[in-house]
């Protein structure tokens, strides 16, 4: 799939950002690396790669997930001096978004967090930034009962900083997981107002 086909989705020097294109996940992204490979060439705009390394499981490091692009079709010189790496962990806000609690909750909880300086939301009086209707709302009794945000905290990522994503705005996303570390990035960005625009296209 080439970014020939999204490519007036957005201007040629728009900032692109790529999250989890990676050797460890070509079992899914395979198939849309090449074109993710394809529109960095393109774009003239400054290119930014995350990606998960020794977490989970995950052994990649920066030289085998530009080796691997560059695998994928990226331009050498593209490689070696267009892309600004920075290693990620995984699943800051997972936890939540896992058990369904609501992005608004998410999001509220996200703005404290930096309003207040805290890097983890057990850190945060949870039940000051909801009512109590909105708190039971938020954590919704399941089946094993309410699920505990307290004991289960998220956290913020500290491989990149909201200044850093407000320099790069506006940008082009792409890459994965749709509903898991893709998401992430985008309720981090939602939460700041930070714009940027799916290519839903180079999304697996």
């Amino acid at each position: 799939m080439r970014s020939s086909e999204f490519i007036n989705e957005a201007n040629l020097g728009t900032n692109i950002l790529v999250v989890d294109v990676q050797p460890a996940y070509d079992r899914w992204c395979g198939k849309i690396a090449p074109g993710v490979a394809d529109l960095l060439n393109r774009h003239k705009g400054k290119k930014y790669v995350l990606y998960n390394a020794q977490d989970v499981g995950v052994e990649d490091t920066e030289g085998q997930v530009a080796e691997y692009l560059y695998e994928q079709g990226l331009d050498h010189d593209v490689m070696m001096d267009g892309i600004e790496y920075f290693e990620k962990y995984y699943g800051f806000f997972r936890s939540w978004m896992d058990a369904d609690v609501p992005e608004a909750a998410i999001i509220r909880v996200i703005r404290a967090m930096v309003q207040q300086r805290k890097r983890s939301s057990d850190e945060l009086d949870l039940h000051q930034l909801f009512t109590e209707r909105e708190y039971q709302l938020a954590f919704p009794k399941g089946p094993g009962g309410y699920f505990s945000p307290e004991d289960d905290p998220i956290h913020m990522p500290d491989f990149i900083g909201i200044a850093k994503l407000r320099q790069m705005q506006p940008f082009l996303m792409c890459g994965g997981g749709r509903d898991q570390c893709l998401r992430e990035i985008e309720l981090l960005c939602n939460a700041f107002n930070i714009r940027y625009k799916r290519i839903d296209g180079l999304i697996y």
